[in-house]
């Protein structure tokens, strides 16, 4: 039997109180966390969900592993992630989703195993058993081989796995998986999430200029005070305003010469679908949103033109359109 144990501070109230989290371990010491690093875009704390989602990735690595030396293999690189999502839910939220991603390389191990050994893992890894009332956990299970890589998916909410043809070649098996689970605007998310500069209405416009300039990004989000999005300010707009001398930076407000007209998207929309959209409005980038309309990152054509190249999928109209509509920025 083993016990660890985790602290935490807090000072202040609700919404404008900050806390400090530190484990036994030392791994994490008086680390700040608040309502701007879990329910904004404040990157200088952490939150409850991604400390849940290391935690559940970890354990889920460790016990795939192990799993894979008992049944005789021995894994040569593992890599997780997790996703957890927190959804409102009457006056409250719930986590009603962890998506769990799994690339190893496990030499020896044929498909069919691999497979039963890590949807076993999930199941029975500890945080699995912790987390049993999340609604769904949901695990992508992919195997490297030299050049094949297979890969399946489970949906833990309904326990059906749906049936999976394997290929050598990668960029036929990419091309398989586009026509059947096209790429989503969340297979970008990590670049989006470093896009993504937030200001509230009354923060000043030379305050909104220094940001864009130390942060090299073209566009800021403006947020009211519940943290949704309400505008957008570019370095355009600045630039016009500076040059037309109409308003001081000292005393303007982001919200006085905001933009209210906002183009979003949402993490599971088609990348291709928002992509044709951008196109067809002439847009360069566009805001990606939960249900709250909580901002979550900034798309830019060129990541997700790049993300589908990626993943295989090189339809030439498409892109020639695209970049001859708009180009890249």
């Amino acid at each position: 039997m083993t016990e660890k144990s985790a602290n935490v501070h807090w000072e202040g109230q609700g919404k404008s109180g900050q806390g400090q989290i530190s484990t036994e371990t030392g791994a994490l010491k008086l680390y700040p966390y608040g309502f701007a690093s879990r329910f904004e875009a404040d990157r200088r704390g952490t939150n409850p969900e991604e400390i849940l989602g290391a935690a559940h990735a970890a354990c889920f690595t460790m016990a795939f592993s192990f799993a894979c030396d008992k049944a005789g293999f021995a894994t040569a690189s593992v890599d997780t992630q997790a996703r957890v999502r927190l959804a409102s839910q009457g006056d409250g939220f719930v986590i009603d989703r962890i998506a769990l991603t799994l690339k190893a390389i496990v030499p020896g191990i044929e498909e069919v195993r691999f497979q039963e050994i890590a949807l076993a893992a999930k199941r029975d890894c500890p945080l699995s058993k912790a987390l049993a009332s999340v609604a769904e956990i949901s695990l992508q299970a992919t195997l490297s081989k030299g050049d094949m890589t297979h890969e399946l998916v489970v949906d833990a909410m309904n326990g059906h796995t749906p049936d999976t043809e394997f290929v050598q070649s990668p960029q036929v098996a990419a091309a398989e998986a586009l026509a059947v689970a096209p790429a989503r605007v969340s297979a970008v998310e990590a670049v989006t999430r470093s896009r993504l500069l937030t200001v509230g209405m009354d923060a000043l416009l030379v305050e909104v200029a220094a940001l864009l300039s130390s942060a090299q990004i073209s566009v800021v989000v403006v947020c009211d005070g519940d943290g949704l999005c309400i505008g957008t300010i570019t370095e355009t707009v600045l630039v016009r305003h500076l040059g037309l001398g109409h308003v001081d930076f000292f005393s303007t407000h982001a919200g006085d010469v905001m933009t209210r007209e906002i183009t979003s998207c949402m993490p599971d929309d088609e990348l291709s679908a928002v992509l044709a959209m951008m196109r067809e409005r002439g847009l360069i980038y566009v805001l990606v949103v939960d249900a709250g309309n909580r901002p979550l990152g900034v798309l830019n054509a060129r990541d997700g033109l790049r993300t589908l190249l990626a993943a295989g999928n090189q339809e030439e109209t498409l892109l020639r359109n695209y970049v001859m509509g708009v180009g890249y920025q």
